[in-house]
């Protein structure tokens, strides 16, 4: 929130979260609903100052920059990295 724009390679994961909004955006962003084995569900892109869709047995969503969302097939199943922040500084 309260970004002029999102980097083209970064997204937000976010876990246990079945919905979003895009108050205080500027900007639109790609969707990705996933189900609790990040099976992708839906996909959809919302604008600023708006509520995204209500997608049945969502459990975590995938936050893109716009023109990312055509890369997700609905029914793929995604694999999902950690990455630990402390060894990235390094």
């Amino acid at each position: 929130m309260f970004q002029k724009k999102l980097d083209r390679d970064s997204g937000l994961f976010i876990q246990n979260c079945s919905s979003i909004h895009t108050c205080f955006m500027y900007f639109p962003i790609d969707v990705i609903y996933l189900d609790r084995n990040c099976t992708v569900l839906y996909t959809e892109t919302v604008a600023p100052w708006r509520i995204g869709k209500i997608v049945k047995h969502t459990r975590h969503v995938l936050e893109l920059p716009v023109g990312n969302k055509e890369k997700y097939l609905i029914g793929s199943q995604l694999q999902l990295t950690v990455a630990d922040a402390r060894s990235a500084e390094r």
